[in-house]
């Protein structure tokens, strides 16, 4: 019985180390940039890990409406913003709750914008319906999930490098260098700082109907989603950093419903509170053009403008320092800046595929 027992403790301590040895060389094998991921997006939810430390002055946080429509580098360029986005498919509240909470064991951001998207469930089920039936099979698998494109990538082709990115990324031991095996948060650096780039198009035709009546009921939030939406605004405050409600454009998902409770709920905590899908706050947005995917998400340009509206917002409430004279922000934010500028002129080039 007893050399059965040391056996059976032998292999449970190889297996063990055998786990933490794949997984220490997953990190060490994943990629250091974003455009060498290919597509993985599942890491860029932490991509403040790679931000120097004391480095960001506005924050972003929220599901993947939030990283699709505000554009750190739009930030940096037009007002030397140094700002960083983590937005994530079906991200939650008590989720944002622990990024927040991290984010702050090294940044001091003077502001935390918080999307609101995460706080409610459901769909419109009209505009739902009507993306399902002018779209192909592969749209209408997306949206009877209701999804957007961000759950292929966190859960299809990325899944296979952020599950096992050993076995995706083997190939790159040539690149390897010693910094790649000590410093293992370099893998959520992101070139864009949290935003994801896309130039595909596909309308939505609706207009701003998607928002019904203006004296709907407060819509409910998850359940919990209150509480812990409370520990956020908690958590900024104590740290100095003025937090900020605001939601993305969303066809797919918003209405006056949320907005209603939304603002209820601003009111009772003092907060402000942003709702760019109310008519006439980005007049210059075009449903036609500006959407990714039939209302859910803002494709690039879509995203230039609801840009160019939080920076304003951000000099109004909180107006940050311009960093662009600034060594310590330029080596990275320059560099990154160049990547950026030259991945969207790919993405919005007239042949791409």
């Amino acid at each position: 019985m007893k050399k059965h027992l040391i056996r059976l403790a032998r292999v449970l301590a190889f297996a063990l180390v055998f786990v933490l040895a794949v997984n220490y060389l997953s990190l060490v094998f994943t990629p250091r940039t974003e455009t060498q991921r290919f597509g993985d997006y599942s890491r860029i939810s932490y991509s403040y890990r790679a931000e120097a430390p004391d480095t960001i002055d506005v924050f972003f946080v929220g599901d993947s409406s939030a990283y699709r429509s505000v554009s750190p580098m739009e930030l940096w360029e037009r007002d030397g913003i140094a700002a960083c986005m983590s937005g994530r498919g079906q991200q939650t509240a008590a989720g944002a709750y622990k990024i927040v909470r991290e984010l702050f064991e090294k940044q001091n951001p003077k502001i935390v914008f918080i999307e609101t998207g995460m706080l409610f469930p459901g769909k419109n089920e009209d505009i739902k319906k009507a993306a399902i039936e002018q779209n192909n099979q592969h749209s209408v698998i997306r949206r009877v999930f209701f999804s957007g494109p961000e759950v292929f990538d966190d859960i299809g082709v990325s899944s296979v490098g952020y599950y096992f990115p050993l076995a995706k990324y083997h190939s790159r031991w040539k690149e390897l260098t010693l910094r790649d095996f000590v410093d293992l948060n370099t893998i959520y650096y992101s070139e864009y700082h949290g935003y994801v780039l896309s130039g595909d198009v596909e309308a939505y035709t609706g207009g701003d109907a998607y928002m019904g009546n203006e004296n709907d009921a407060p819509a409910q939030m998850y359940d919990g989603a209150e509480k812990k939406l409370d520990a956020i605004v908690e958590l900024c405050r104590s740290h100095g950093a003025l937090p900020v409600l605001f939601t993305a454009p969303c066809a797919m998902s918003w209405n006056y419903g949320k907005h209603n409770a939304t603002a209820a709920y601003a009111q009772k905590q003092s907060l402000t509170y942003r709702d760019y899908n109310l008519p006439g706050e980005i007049p210059e947005l075009d449903w036609l053009t500006d959407s990714k995917d039939g209302g859910d998400h803002l494709n690039h340009p879509g995203a230039v403008k609801m840009t160019e509206h939080i920076r304003q917002d951000i000099q109004t409430l909180c107006p940050v320092p311009d960093r662009r004279t600034d060594p310590k922000y330029t080596e990275r934010f320059d560099h990154d800046d160049l990547i950026y500028r030259q991945q969207v002129q790919k993405e919005l080039a007239p042949d791409k595929e």
